[in-house]
């Protein structure tokens, strides 16, 4: 994996200098984020999904122009109670399959050719 400026420059070069779209960062630490906000091109989304609790400093010349950069977390109290409720009364399950660290490439296998149900989860 890269990091920093090497990775940076890969998705520069991956994108024609143009840099992406949209950013989905499942890690969410100080290092993802910074990466996150400097692949975004002019008009993209950053969405942070992983709770890595990393920090950015966000301001107006941080990011290119009109960059969207938001959290995942959605719904009211009152709305997390009833998912709960029809999840213990057996209407919502979780679809998770576990990798152990080991087979954590087997996992991006799964996922790449489309055979994952659900989530993975590496356990260490």
């Amino acid at each position: 994996m890269l990091a920093g400026e090497d990775a940076k420059d890969n998705v520069r070069d991956l994108t024609n200098g143009k840099g992406t779209d949209l950013v989905l960062d499942f890690v969410g630490n100080d290092a993802t984020m910074q990466l996150a906000a400097a692949a975004s091109r002019a008009l993209s989304d950053v969405v942070l999904v992983g709770i890595g609790m990393g920090t950015y400093p966000f301001s107006f010349f941080t990011v290119p122009y009109e960059v969207s950069m938001r959290t995942t977390y959605w719904g009211s109290l009152g709305e997390l109670q009833e998912l709960i409720s029809l999840a213990e009364a057996g209407h919502v399950r979780a679809h998770v399959q576990r990798y152990s660290l080991e087979d954590a490439p087997k996992a991006y296998e799964d996922m790449a050719a489309g055979t994952l149900r659900g989530r993975a989860v590496i356990v260490p």
